[in-house]
Order: structure tokens, then C-alpha cells, then sequence
């Protein structure tokens, strides 16, 4: 399996993501990002001190290199606008807001890219999305997500990104991507609090959302919050 992978934002999940990926092996990783590195996003992404300053998609594929890892990081230091998308086998949402979301996936959908997979961050909550754009019952659940940036719920800054959370987040993603690739299976809803490490999902075969727990104690109720972080 060779898959062609698109991950749009290089920040604080997509950094993960597209580390985890290639050392999956993956052959190519195209990058889209416009932003900087700053000082105060290292904590949460895989940049170095020394990184500060450089795009980020530049210095994600400098990562990549110093790693001796073979995969081909095609680097796009633009916001994605609505760019062809073909070509692509899956398409990763990385993005911060629910506006980049809506166009990533209306694109997704209309360009007929086969899968697609949102992150989203929010204090310890988070959320992963594995959608089949053409799925008329995926594409609903979705698009059922998507709410105006004003309404989405806030944090403090230091309660957007917690580092613990990324890296579970991006986990979730490229287990998402290799189950599709590999299998062509899928879970379209992961929503999980990492203070109880409740998981709740719903399957792929529809139906109702299933509350499983990785601790047998009993945890408090997960927080339902749209958040955009």
C-alpha cells in the first residue's frame, strides 16, 4: 500500500501526525501550512528551539530528514483555499477552526477524495472524525459537527493544547488512516476525555453511540461540547 496522504495544518496535532505517518512508512506526505514556528508552540509540536522562526512545514520535513526516514514530505507553505485535491488517497484535518473545516471537507466531498479525517482538540477532550465523503450517512454525521467559529466553545489559551492530548489525538488519526489503508475499515466517531479515558463511538455500521472505558471504575460523564481547538 503506498497511499498519497494530504495533511492540512502542521501545528500541534498535524506535526504528530505527519512524524507517526512516516515512520509508518508512508511514501508521501503533502504538507499545507503558513505559519511560522513560535516560541510558545513548542511545547505542544515536534519543532526544536532551533526551529523557531521557520515555516513550519519546512521544518516538519527537516524533522523528518534528520530522522533518516525515507518519506518524500512535500511542503505547500499556503492556507488551503480550496486547492485540487486529486490524487490524494486520504485527506487529514489538522486545522483550528471550524471554518477550515467546513471548506476542507466540502472540498473533500466535491473533489471525491475516498477518505478523510478530522482532529480536534479542546482542554482534554478530543474528537476524530473518519469519514467516507461520498457516504451519504458519514457526510451527514459530519456536517452535523460543523457549527460557526463564534459558537464553537472557548478555552484559556493554556487549556486548548495539552501535549499528552495531541499526542493521543494524532494516535487516533493515523490508526484511523491505517485501518482505512489497510483494511478499509473505520470508526466515523471518537470522542474521548483523557480524565476518565471514556471513549464513546459510533460505528461504522451506524446506529447508536456505544460508551466503552479503559478503567473499570466508574468515570464522570463526557463533556459534549462542540470545541474548535
Amino acid at each position: 500500500h503506498k497511499p498519497k496522504i494530504l495533511v492540512v495544518g502542521a501545528g500541534g496535532i498535524g506535526s504528530w501526525v505527519v512524524v507517526q505517518l512516516a515512520k509508518l512508512g508512508v511514501s508521501r506526505i503533502t504538507v499545507y501550512d503558513a505559519d511560522h514556528v513560535s516560541p510558545h508552540t513548542l511545547s505542544t509540536t515536534v519543532y526544536r528551539p532551533a526551529d523557531i522562526g521557520k515555516l513550519k512545514v519546512e521544518a516538519l520535513a527537516g524533522t523528518i530528514r534528520r530522522m533518516g526516514l525515507p518519506t518524500d514530505i512535500r511542503t505547500r507553505p499556503v492556507l488551503y483555499h480550496g486547492q485540487s485535491l486529486r490524487g490524494f488517497d486520504v485527506v487529514v484535518s489538522a486545522v483550528d477552526s471550524m471554518a477550515g473545516r467546513a471548506l476542507l471537507f466540502r472540498e473533500s466531498h466535491r473533489q471525491r477524495v475516498p477518505f478523510y479525517v478530522d482532529g480536534r482538540i479542546g482542554g482534554e477532550n478530543l474528537r476524530v472524525y473518519s469519514i467516507r465523503p461520498s457516504g451519504r450517512k458519514d457526510a451527514r454525521l459530519y456536517r452535523s459537527t460543523i457549527v460557526p467559529d463564534a459558537q464553537a466553545s472557548e478555552l484559556p489559551c493554556t487549556g486548548q493544547q495539552i501535549s499528552d492530548v495531541n499526542g493521543m489525538t494524532a494516535s487516533l488519526i493515523v490508526r484511523a488512516v491505517r485501518k482505512w489503508v489497510v483494511e478499509r475499515a473505520y470508526i466515523p466517531e471518537v470522542i474521548t476525555t483523557m480524565k476518565t479515558l471514556q471513549f464513546v463511538i459510533a460505528p461504522s455500521q451506524g446506529g447508536r453511540r456505544v460508551k466503552t472505558k479503559v478503567r473499570a471504575q466508574r468515570g464522570r460523564k463526557l463533556h459534549r461540547g462542540r470545541s474548535s481547538h
